[in-house]
């Protein structure tokens, strides 16, 4: 009986929190391939800086997020991915409208990250977000919307941030961000 009820309860520990969690999220690599998030360089270097989303269960259509550039670095050439993106409202602050549910991950943005010294630092992923244009000022948080019905509004925390100045080993630099679910996406589903 004890055994019963303790399977019990594990499952519907599992399965309930995921049935009402967000298991979306958006991470800064170094890579398209979303598994490195560390980079080390002889300054002045350049490095790629891709922001990658993944749409868990629930899908991802839609993205608000700005990039916490560190002193010792500067961000230029941010592209988007057109196939993806309908739309993009940006520079710092960013909105993202994607063309259809995303499930599985997709680079949204890429740019050029020039690091400038030795410091090591972060990029980090910052908001509240404010827009001016068109129309009176709006607040967005740092946020996503899900292809659930009604297209709820979720809360975006980064799976990964960018690490400046870190060697491979740090243990910074360990293998979250190439899991299919982080342990911080995991503890989101248990909120």
């Amino acid at each position: 009986m004890t055994r019963r009820v303790l399977v019990l309860a594990l499952a519907l520990a599992f399965a309930l929190p995921a049935a009402g969690g967000a298991a979306s999220y958006v991470g800064f690599y170094v890579d398209d391939t979303h598994q490195h998030w560390c980079t080390e360089g002889s300054p002045p270097y350049t490095v790629t800086l891709w922001a990658c989303a993944f749409g868990g269960p629930e899908g991802m259509i839609a993205a608000s997020f700005n990039f916490g550039i560190p002193g010792n670095a500067a961000l230029t050439d941010l592209q988007r991915n057109d196939p993806i993106l309908v739309w993009t409202i940006g520079g710092p602050d960013y909105a993202l409208q994607l063309a259809e549910c995303l499930y599985g991950w997709a680079w949204l943005l890429r740019g050029t990250l020039i690091v400038l010294d030795g410091d090591p630092t972060e990029v980090t992923m910052t908001g509240p977000i404010f827009w001016l244009y068109p129309g009176p000022p709006v607040e967005w948080e740092r946020e996503y919307v899900s292809c659930e019905e009604g297209y709820p509004r979720h809360g975006l925390d980064p799976v990964t941030i960018l690490f400046l100045n870190r060697s491979p080993h740090d243990p910074v630099c360990g293998t979250t961000g190439a899991e299919a679910a982080s342990w911080g996406a995991i503890k989101g589903c248990l909120r």
